[in-house]
């Protein structure tokens, strides 16, 4: 539970991008991230899940879930430029 947790917190933590790309009209990229994240999951899933049971489980479904949100992340950043972050530190300090 806990690895699943971590990868919860990871796609808590990013927002909402894929809602973000699909209403600004960039839906091929959000096919892009998860596509790619469908295969990382099958992937991990056939390698971890042989050697290391419900643990590599884990793994493959959390990897996987960070993966498509960090691809995505950039990709509302690189179309959009609108930052997703819930934690984001601000990228100059404002003197006072």
């Amino acid at each position: 539970m806990a690895i699943l947790a971590l990868g919860q917190l990871v796609n808590a933590g990013m927002g909402s991008v894929g809602a973000l790309l699909n209403m600004t009209d960039h839906e091929r990229d959000t096919l892009r991230g998860v596509a790619i994240a469908a295969v990382a999951n099958v992937v991990l899933g056939l390698v971890l899940i042989p050697l290391y049971g419900l643990e590599g489980a884990a793994i493959a479904t959390a990897v996987p879930l960070i993966i498509w949100n960090l691809l995505l992340r950039q990709a509302v950043w690189r179309r959009i430029q609108i930052e997703t972050l819930a934690f984001s530190l601000p990228s100059q300090r404002v003197p006072g």
